[in-house]
């Protein structure tokens, strides 16, 4: 398999928007809460192991939850197969998207991603960009595991263009 990429994977932190962001606002708000009411049960039995109480279970829980917050993108090509994924808190991935590059239909960029859009008419988009108007951005169109059109946004690396070159030539020409 001369010519051909094996393994070909980059990482970048995602925008904060969306569906994380809420999930994350709301669960700050219920850790606030949690805090009031432990700052106002140690006011009700002023002593100073309450103080102390609510002071090491707040921090306790802001310990443990804080760096779950961070939603990190992953772009992975094996082999000629795209995966997508998202990781949140540096410990929990989901796939977003997978895909053979070998029946990508067109690849753009830039300018090229709006026209797209208007013109391939997806059933579906997978959005999952580092910010909303990214300078790396990349728009892969292709049909997913049941023959509709996806459109799949993402930031993209030279290293993903060098394999999309090497796995489907025709979808960067056109």
């Amino acid at each position: 398999m001369a010519g051909r990429i094996g393994v070909v994977g980059y990482s970048y932190r995602a925008a904060y928007r969306g569906t994380h962001l809420r999930r994350c606002l709301l669960f700050s708000a219920l850790l606030f809460a949690l805090g009031a009411l432990l700052t106002a049960l140690a006011l009700a039995f002023p002593s100073p192991a309450s103080f102390l109480l609510a002071v090491l279970l707040e921090g306790t829980a802001f310990w443990l939850v804080f760096p779950r917050f961070s939603l990190v993108y992953d772009v992975e090509i094996t082999d000629g197969f795209f995966t997508l994924a998202a990781i949140y808190g540096s410990s929990r991935r989901r796939e977003l998207f997978s895909c053979d590059l070998r029946r990508a239909e067109r690849i753009v960029t830039g300018e090229g991603i709006g026209r797209g859009l208007s013109a391939f008419s997806p059933v579906r988009t997978v959005e999952a960009l580092s910010a909303p108007e990214s300078e790396r951005a990349c728009a892969l169109f292709t049909l997913d595991g049941e023959s509709r059109p996806v459109a799949v946004l993402f930031d993209a690396e030279e290293a993903f263009f060098t394999a999309a070159r090497a796995y489907c030539p025709a979808a960067l020409r056109s």
